[in-house]
Formats: C-alpha cells, structure tokens, sequence
C-alpha cells in the first residue's frame, strides 16, 4: 500500500515553522530601515521646509501684483466715470 502525505498537513507545517522566521525577519528588516530612514526623512523634511518656502514668497508677490493690478485698474474706472 502506498502511503500518502497530505499536501495541506506539510503545508501547515511548513507554514507553521516559516512564520517565527518571518515575523523576526520582518522586525529586523524594519529596525534597519528605520535607521537608515532618519536621516533620509531628515533631507526630504528640509527639501519640504525650502519648497514650502518659495511658495509662500511667491505667493506674496503675486498678491502683490494683484494689488497693484486693482488699484490700476479701480483708478481707470475712477476716470471713466468723471468723463
């Protein structure tokens, strides 16, 4: 008589002894990058802080101009209306 092994037992098995390696793989895995990710998030932080930066400036300065664009274009209608 043949003997049989069933397929799902060895995969439960083989399941049931890859899971400690994984989940320890897995935390050593995160602890690596999370060292090497602080300096790296650091970078991209400063790289934000600029970015965010000129933005802001150049949002000023076009609020600026649109300043100036009214009042350029409230003094015409001013004339208009006197003529």
């Amino acid at each position: 008589m043949e003997m049989s092994i069933p397929i799902f037992g060895v995969l439960a098995v083989v399941l049931v002894c890859a899971l400690p390696f994984l989940f320890i793989l897995g935390i050593v895995w995160l602890i690596i990058a999370g060292m090497r990710g602080g300096s790296k998030q650091q970078s991209i932080s400063t790289e934000e802080t600029r970015m965010i930066q000129e933005m802001f400036m150049g949002l000023q300065r076009m609020e600026a101009r649109v300043d100036a664009l009214e009042t350029i274009l409230l003094d015409k209608m001013k004339k208009d209306d006197k003529a």
